[in-house]
C-alpha cells in the first residue's frame, strides 16, 4: 500500500471520528483582529503612522454574497482583481468603489474564473470604468448561447482589444516579492476540453473552468480555488506529487509550496462538491476564507467542508463573509501578516 494511500484512509478515518463525536465541528476564529484598519502603505495615513506597523500589500475578500471578488494590491504598485459578484445595486456599487479605493482607475491583472453570473455580473460595468491591462479568462469556445452574459463580455474584451490569455496551468505572474502561479486548469484537456466536449455542460463542467491559483506575497502563502470541484483539485496534487509545478517553474526562480499554506480561499462557498480530504490534508490551512450569504443557498458552506477543514487543521481560523463582512488580509514586506475584518 503506498504512503499516499495510507495518509488518505487516516485522514478518511479521522474525520469520521471527527464526525461522530463533534458533529459539524465549528472552527477556531482569531480574537486578536484590530479594532481599526491597519496602514496600507501609499496611503495619506501612512505619513501620521508614527511607529506604527504598515502594510505593503493587501489581499482582501469582498463580501458579495455568494458570489466573489477578490482584490489584491501589491507592493510594486501593482493590483489584481479576481471575479465581480453579481449584478444587484448594492454589489455593484460596493465592487466599483472597493476597485476605485485599492486600484484607482487602473486594474493591471483581472482575473475571470468562470461563467457564472455571481462570478462575473460586474466585468462589463468594470471594463467600461476601469482600463484593464491584462484579462485572464476561461476557454470556452463553445455553448455561448447558454451563457449571454459571458458571450457579452467577450464581446467588449474585442472591442476595447484588452490583452487577453486564456488561464492554464503554469502560466505565471512575477513581480518584486510576489508570485501568482495557475496551478490548474489545462488548455490542452482536463476541464476545457470536458466542458467544450459536452452537449450540455454540467454545473460541475462550469464550475471546473476555475482556475486554482497559487499566490504568494512576501512568503504569505494563498490558495485561491473559485469554484473548482475535487476533479480539479486532484489535478492539482497528481501535479505537486510529481514536483511538476517547481520543475516547470524553476528557471522562472519561482517555488509553488502547498504544504500548510496560510490562507485557502474554500471553493464555491464550502459546497461539497470541493475541498476533498485529500486536498485538505496537502494545504492543511491555517485560515480558511468562505464567501457566501448565508442565506442558506446549496446549504453553504457544507458541514463535512466544515469537518474535512477542522480535521486538516484542528487550529485553524476560519472567515465567513457572512459573518465578518470584508476580510483583508494585511502584509509587510518581511512577511508578517494581520487579518481585519469588516465586523
Amino acid at each position: 500500500m503506498s504512503l499516499q494511500r495510507i495518509k488518505v484512509l487516516s485522514i478518511t478515518l479521522l474525520l469520521i471520528i471527527t464526525s461522530l463525536f463533534c458533529g459539524c465541528v465549528q472552527p477556531v476564529t482569531d480574537g486578536d483582529a484590530p479594532k481599526e484598519p491597519p496602514i496600507l502603505s501609499g496611503g495619506a495615513e501612512e505619513n501620521d503612522s508614527d511607529n506604527k506597523t504598515v502594510y505593503t500589500s493587501l489581499v482582501e475578500f469582498l463580501d458579495v454574497g455568494d458570489g466573489e471578488c477578490i482584490i489584491v494590491r501589491f507592493s510594486d504598485g501593482k493590483n489584481l482583481v479576481i471575479d465581480s459578484g453579481a449584478y444587484t445595486k448594492d454589489v455593484t456599487e460596493k465592487v466599483v468603489n472597493k476597485i476605485k479605493e485599492r486600484c484607482g482607475e487602473n486594474i493591471d491583472y483581472f482575473i475571470l474564473t468562470h461563467p457564472d453570473d455571481e462570478h462575473i455580473g460586474n466585468v462589463r460595468t468594470i471594463l467600461n470604468n476601469f482600463t484593464v491591462g491584462k484579462i485572464y479568462i476561461p476557454k470556452v469556445l463553445t455553448h455561448l448561447s447558454m451563457l449571454p452574459e459571458y458571450e457579452r463580455i467577450l464581446n467588449l474584451i474585442e472591442e476595447k482589444k484588452i490583452v487577453t490569455d486564456y488561464s492554464d496551468f503554469y502560466d505565471c505572474v512575477l513581480g518584486d516579492g510576489y508570485s501568482l502561479v495557475f496551478l490548474s486548469p489545462s488548455k490542452k484537456g482536463g476541464s476545457y476540453a470536458r466542458f467544450n466536449g459536452s452537449i450540455t455542460p454540467s454545473e460541475n463542467e462550469v464550475n471546473d473552468l476555475s482556475p486554482i491559483v497559487y499566490l504568494e506575497i512576501d512568503g504569505v502563502r494563498f490558495v485561491l480555488s473559485g469554484d473548482a470541484t475535487k476533479t480539479e483539485e486532484q489535478l492539482v496534487i497528481d501535479q505537486n506529487d510529481f514536483n511538476f509545478y517547481n520543475l516547470y517553474l524553476g528557471s522562472e526562480g519561482v517555488t509553488v509550496n502547498l504544504e500548510e499554506v496560510d490562507f485557502l480561499k474554500v471553493s464555491d462557498g464550502g459546497s461539497a462538491s470541493g475541498s476533498s480530504n485529500e486536498f485538505l490534508y496537502l494545504l492543511q490551512p491555517q485560515n480558511a476564507i468562505i464567501s457566501v450569504s448565508g442565506n442558506n443557498y446549496k446549504d453553504n458552506p457544507d458541514s463535512g467542508v466544515l469537518n474535512r477543514l477542522q480535521v486538516a487543521n484542528a487550529r485553524y481560523n476560519c472567515y465567513r463573509t457572512d459573518v465578518y463582512g470584508d476580510v483583508g488580509v494585511y502584509i509587510t514586506d518581511n512577511g508578517e501578516y494581520i487579518v481585519y475584518t469588516e465586523a
